[in-house]
């Protein structure tokens, strides 16, 4: 014959299942002990999305430039690239962007209008937001 439960038997293995809990108590015995955790490797040294952003002028006058080019790249491939709105702004993510690795931005203008200029980036923190701005010098 089954053993009787007490009503807070009976309520406590009911919350036992609604909730999804898994522990090994005297009163709710068809659940049994917490599995073990899953053993991690090192921590990744990478973040989910980076961001950049930042917005590109002439240098002499200081207007925004739209249409300009913008391209990550890590050592010779490229990564990542946008091109600057009406207002000289750019914004893009990049997924998986490392610490501690040096990226190259250029900036390029394809009508030749402008001079190219590219910068070296790297981030020091995993908090990864990084504006940068430039000024482009016309082409003689």
């Amino acid at each position: 014959m089954p053993e009787k439960k007490s009503i807070s038997q009976r309520i406590f293995a009911a919350l036992c299942a609604a909730f999804g809990v898994s522990i090994s108590l005297t009163g709710c015995p068809m659940y049994g002990p917490a599995p073990e955790p899953e053993m991690y490797g090192p921590p990744d040294v990478t973040v989910s999305v980076a961001q950049m952003y930042g917005i590109v002028t002439e240098k002499s006058a200081g207007t925004k430039l739209s249409g300009i080019n913008v391209k990550v790249l890590l050592g010779e491939t490229e990564i990542a690239s946008t091109v600057t709105d009406s207002n000289g702004n750019y914004y893009f993510s990049l997924e998986k962007f490392q610490k501690n690795t040096e990226y190259t931005i250029v900036f390029e203008d394809k009508s030749g209008k402008y001079k190219s200029v590219s910068q070296k980036v790297s981030l020091d923190s995993l908090s990864v937001g990084k504006k940068i701005e430039v000024a482009l010098e016309k082409s003689e």
